[in-house]
């Protein structure tokens, strides 16, 4: 009783482009608490709260997409920013 592959391959698809969204904000999440607290206090943003956030967004992802567009828009440029040693770019 074997299956024959091509029944497979729109549920695999499907699968994999629902899961998309949820990898966007896990890479956030991964990246956001890879920055060493130093950059952070360089910076206005609190960690606790992005990374709060970017946690929650995981569970809910519509949340999450939009949490994770404003940490790629406004947070990760100001951390990249500290950790050259432009410590006036703030965010």
């Amino acid at each position: 009783m074997l299956v024959d592959p091509r029944l497979l391959v729109r549920p695999t698809i499907t699968v994999a482009l629902a899961l998309i969204p949820s990898a966007i904000v896990l890479v956030s999440l991964l990246t956001a608490a890879r920055h060493p607290q130093w950059a952070w206090a360089f910076t206005r943003f609190t960690p606790v709260y992005w990374i709060a956030g970017l946690a929650i967004g995981v569970v809910v992802v519509p949340v999450g997409l939009i949490v994770s567009a404003l940490f790629w828009w406004k947070v990760r440029p100001a951390l990249a920013a500290a950790e050259a040693g432009q410590l006036d770019a703030g965010g």
